[in-house]
């Protein structure tokens, strides 16, 4: 997927559970009313067995398992406990979804990731500092 891979576990799980979608094509690709949802609604929509993360296979039940029995509470946290968003990354604004759908938005704790390992800069802290 390109673009707004938001709704990629959804369309994933659909493929893989080879559910019909036929004269359903804008409500699958757009969402119900052709609007996108919300993170909360998206994550309260979600299977427990959904799968959030498919490069490590880590589903929405073991993120929530470990919000509430491990008691994670950044994307970090899950990343350490699950492996979920630590190969490419490109679920961890649902994986940071299900962290707000858990423990609300005040619950959550931001962590700032550098750029790599060598680093606590970020990309933009990079560029910025290179005068680009």
């Amino acid at each position: 997927m390109f673009g707004d891979i938001s709704d990629g576990s959804r369309l994933f799980s659909m493929i893989r559970n080879g559910d019909d979608v036929t004269r359903k094509e804008i409500e699958v690709l757009l969402g119900s009313g052709g609007s996108v949802a919300s993170g909360a609604d998206r994550v309260a929509a979600m299977s427990d067995d959904e799968i959030i993360c498919g490069c490590n296979g880590v589903s929405k039940r073991t993120i929530v398992d470990a919000i509430n029995e491990k008691g994670c509470t950044s994307v970090n946290d899950i990343k350490a406990c699950t492996k979920a968003s630590a190969s490419c990354g490109g679920c961890k604004p649902l994986v940071a979804d299900v962290l707000t759908y858990v423990l609300g938005a005040d619950g959550v704790k931001t962590v700032k990731e550098g750029i790599c390992g060598c680093t606590t800069l970020s990309r933009d802290e990079v560029v910025d500092g290179i005068g680009y």
